[in-house]
């Protein structure tokens, strides 16, 4: 696996810039991204309509330019999740985790062993197809893949202190559409308690 920009950037203490690929999600988009100076492209899988080979010409986009292609995934699948991880995608960004065991299930799904449980293929692109020695290549992806969780509930708003604390977590992030609709039905209860 090829050193992840963003986690490069965070290690020496900087903030690391991506750009959203929005439903322009072509290899070019990625490249404009590259040359405009983003750290990351940010694709996403969730709401717009890719498949794994707009994915797979976006990734090897993203490694011409030097940039971190990080992909929001449709939802929680340890499978899918692995065949993006096997073809070069550095960050995965998962949606709807709705609290601390979810959470470690992720990491259990984008890790290798000892820290997660990861299946492994030692001939799979992001190994340069068996040309790094297994043992490396699982200790290069533990170091330089990037997981992102999305809290996007009141569950995961009351465990989100649990949830950082979960080795292999890199980024907390509030998904604010989502969250906000939670809060108003909190609220929306609250008052309704109050009333006669």
């Amino acid at each position: 696996m090829i050193e992840n920009r963003v986690k490069r950037v965070w290690r020496e203490g900087g903030l690391a810039f991506g750009a959203y690929s929005g439903s322009f999600g072509t290899a070019a988009m990625v490249e404009i991204i590259g040359h405009a100076g983003f750290d990351a492209v940010f694709i996403d899988m969730e709401h717009f309509p890719f498949d794994l080979r707009d994915v797979h010409m976006m990734v090897i986009a993203a490694e011409r330019m030097g940039i971190t292609p990080i992909v929001r995934t449709p939802g929680f699948d340890p499978a899918f999740i692995l065949r993006l991880l096997d073809m070069g995608v550095q960050g995965i960004y998962l949606p709807h985790i709705d609290g601390a065991e979810a959470a470690r299930k992720a990491v259990q799904a984008v890790y290798y062993p000892p820290l997660g449980d990861r299946g492994m293929m030692g001939a799979s692109r992001v190994a340069e197809y068996g040309k790094i020695p297994l043992a490396q290549h699982m200790e290069q992806c533990n170091r330089e893949v990037l997981l992102a969780v999305m809290i996007e509930d009141l569950k995961a708003l009351d465990e989100v202190e649990e949830i950082a604390c979960i080795k292999g977590i890199d980024l907390i992030v509030v998904g604010p559409t989502d969250m906000t609709r939670a809060l108003e039905s909190r609220v929306s209860r609250i008052i309704l308690s109050w009333l006669p």
